[in-house]
């Protein structure tokens, strides 16, 4: 009887292994698929951690650690600076990035008090975006990044795209240098976090003349 105890074990363990054996290999099996095609799950910020004039309607927020990390994780999502390139000329951009689509740019008129040209509503923004997608073999269901200065001009933008049928844009509200003065970004911004970044530039969809105001 002993033996025959025994023996049953033997059989209920070896059973109990083989099907936790299976549970595992299946469960790594599907994990490394979705590694391998490039699926991302980001990681939202919490709605009342972003200010109200860096939300949008889908409530995406993601990080710039968080961004960094899934941008070099799956190259098929689409990372875009919504800067001009004056603004990045001046001040560098993250190093992923794969475009500069400007959703303000500069005007010919000058602001004496601020010492800058104004900035005006880019209005190719949309048919940039499109192009960058068909270029791209991608579609408005594809993943977009979207970051600036200090996280509105990015939300400006994600607004727009998802007015256009836009249906997976995250907007990183913590931006690129931030702005301590908004009680954004003090720690968060992408630079402030010491993440890749460069002056280097970067082949742009933007009109390269001013527009007039």
């Amino acid at each position: 009887m002993t033996n025959f105890r025994a023996c049953m074990d033997a059989i209920v363990s070896s059973v109990v292994n083989a099907v936790v054996g299976s549970f595992i290999f299946f469960g790594l099996l599907a994990a490394s698929g979705e590694l391998l095609a490039g699926t991302a799950v980001p990681q939202r910020l919490a709605v009342d951690d972003v200010p109200k004039h860096a939300q949008f309607p889908l409530h995406n927020y993601i990080s710039s650690i968080e961004a960094a990390e899934l941008v070099a994780a799956d190259p098929d999502i689409l990372f875009v600076d919504v800067r001009d390139e004056a603004e990045i000329a001046n001040f560098g951009r993250p190093l992923p990035v794969n475009a500069i689509v400007p959703v303000r740019i500069q005007s010919d008129t000058f602001n004496e008090t601020l010492n800058e040209y104004v900035l005006v509503d880019n209005p190719d923004f949309l048919d940039q975006m499109a192009t960058l997608l068909a270029n791209r073999g991608q579609d408005r269901g594809t993943m977009i990044l979207l970051t600036c200065g200090s996280g509105y001009r990015s939300a400006v933008a994600a607004r727009i795209l998802v007015d256009a049928g836009y249906t997976n844009v995250w907007h990183i509200p913590d931006g690129y240098d931030g702005d301590e003065k908004l009680g954004l970004n003090a720690q968060n911004a992408w630079q402030l976090a010491g993440l890749d970044w460069t002056y280097l530039p970067l082949e742009s969809t933007a009109p390269m003349q001013p527009l007039s105001n």
